[in-house]
């Protein structure tokens, strides 16, 4: 599992964050955007890893991540 410290932006325009536990990996591209890959497969754009971390928090909500970092990877 890996655990992702998430920086986001509310739909109060509030700056936030939040924890992602996932088995999959999310790997920034050349481009610089955000990605989310199981593997080499890559399953989704940034919009793929907003989904994931909304069903995690339990509530829908929307948001806008800004930055994704890894805290653990165990």
């Amino acid at each position: 599992m890996n655990t992702y410290r998430v920086k986001y932006f509310n739909s109060g325009g509030y700056k936030s964050t939040g924890t992602l536990t996932t088995d999959l990996h999310i790997k920034r591209e050349n481009d610089n955007n955000l990605c989310l890959w199981d593997g080499e497969v890559k399953v989704g754009a940034i919009e793929a890893i907003e989904q994931l971390f909304i069903q995690q928090l339990g509530y829908i909500e929307e948001l806008t991540i800004i930055d994704v970092t890894l805290e653990s990877d165990a």
